[in-house]
């Protein structure tokens, strides 16, 4: 019977959300027409295919389904089945009952969500994601990301990943392939995490986000102009260093971030953290100031190194950020404030700076898709730089203070 297009039918009409949970009990009756005569191949093809059930050993001395005949046989009027009945249904025609496999995926779900609570730096984002996933699944919805059993692994790896790691070997590690993660997961990945990461804000790239749970594309590098004093271990012998040596800056990797370790009390006034390149680039040395090029969002190995120098910087420094005059601008302020600096306050993006750039001409125009998450955003400190470019329609780039203004 596993042709029997008249079974698959019935068994399609009551799969939904009230049966996937269990909720639909008692019998249905549905009329006969023309969408189920073709959906079963015609005519003809419903006559036979209902006297098919009706012969079937099991299905015609069940009691739960039958059929309203007219003309002695020559028409249905109206098919009467039991709830009951769809599990065997599904077994006459080979497929598996939705119910029952709503109850499987319920399984396999909390089964990944228990073992992300053994991880030992388990991360309360994961189980949310599983708990929510698990609240729709009871509901009788079809969850797709649900049926990836390879995804829940992957999104409990990257839960547990706590050290530095490189994208195709994370893939590598996860699905013995370098390519599987980057090809068939990323972007579903990336999905999930721009819902449930914490680090997540609006308009950090998909690097950036990966970045901030270990998993790396390209090389993380941090940049800096000031006098900060720092030492690594290698293989045992001690290094140190003195950026105040390199008064047009100094760049750290990744692996020297991580183990980079500052040294005694840092005796600067300001740190001031710059969004983009060349207006880092014009800052000139100052024994009393740090510039930090931000280049955007910070990762977790430059969060890491900057708390260090806020540590050693102490109280009485002063904490600024200079950045875009934008809806990305303010992102990236709030992300500095909320994870490195909470003291920072901005820097030439106030009301005056803005219309001073204005006036210059120098303004650029606000997109709708843009102009809608503002209004929607709590600027914060910046709330006043929020209104000025909501006024305007207009939005200022940090470089045009390049030209003096």
């Amino acid at each position: 019977m596993q042709g029997n297009a008249l079974i698959n039918w019935i068994i399609d009409s009551v799969d939904n959300a009230n049966y996937r949970k269990g909720a639909l009990t008692g019998w249905k009756h549905p009329k006969v027409d023309a969408k189920m005569i073709a959906a079963v191949g015609g005519h003809a093809a419903l006559l036979q295919q209902a006297k098919e059930i009706e012969d079937d050993p099991v299905l015609g001395n069940s009691e739960n389904i039958w059929f309203d005949w007219r003309d002695m046989k020559g028409d249905i009027q109206t098919i009467h089945f039991q709830i009951a009945a769809i599990p065997l249904l599904c077994k006459r025609v080979g497929r598996e009952d939705a119910r029952e496999h709503q109850k499987k995926l319920i399984e396999m779900v909390q089964s990944w969500r228990d073992q992300s609570r053994n991880q030992s730096n388990q991360e309360s984002w994961i189980l949310k994601y599983y708990e929510e996933m698990l609240a729709s699944l009871r509901k009788g919805n079809k969850t797709p990301e649900a049926e990836d059993e390879a995804m829940l692994h992957c999104m409990n790896c990257i839960a547990a990943q706590d050290t530095f790691i490189w994208e195709n070997a994370f893939s590598t590690n996860v699905f013995g392939n370098s390519k599987v993660f980057r090809k068939q997961y990323k972007t579903k990945v990336i999905s999930a995490l721009q819902k449930y990461s914490p680090y997540y804000v609006d308009e950090m790239s998909s690097e950036k986000l990966l970045a901030m749970h270990n998993i790396h594309s390209y090389a993380q590098i941090l940049q800096w102009k000031g006098k900060v004093a720092f030492q690594t271990d290698y293989n045992g012998t001690i290094v140190s260093a003195d950026s105040s040596a390199f008064p047009y800056g100094i760049v750290l990797n990744s692996q020297t971030m991580e183990h980079a370790k500052i040294m005694g009390t840092l005796h600067c006034k300001k740190v001031i953290t710059i969004e983009n390149k060349a207006n880092y680039m014009q800052m000139p040395y100052d024994p009393d100031v740090i510039y930090i090029f931000c280049h955007g969002f910070f990762t977790q190995k430059e969060i890491a190194f900057l708390k260090q120098i806020k540590d050693a910087a102490g109280d009485a420094c002063e904490y600024l950020h200079w950045g875009d005059m934008d809806y990305g601008g303010i992102n990236i302020f709030e992300f500095i404030k909320n994870h490195i600096f909470p003291d920072i306050k901005p820097y030439l993006m106030d009301k005056e700076s803005f219309y001073k750039a204005i006036q210059a001409g120098y303004g650029v125009k606000l997109k709708p898709e843009t102009r809608e998450k503002l209004l929607g955003k709590d600027a914060g400190m910046l709330e006043e730089l929020k209104q000025c470019i909501l006024e305007t329609n207009m939005t200022i780039e940090q470089e045009v203070f390049l030209k003096n203004l």
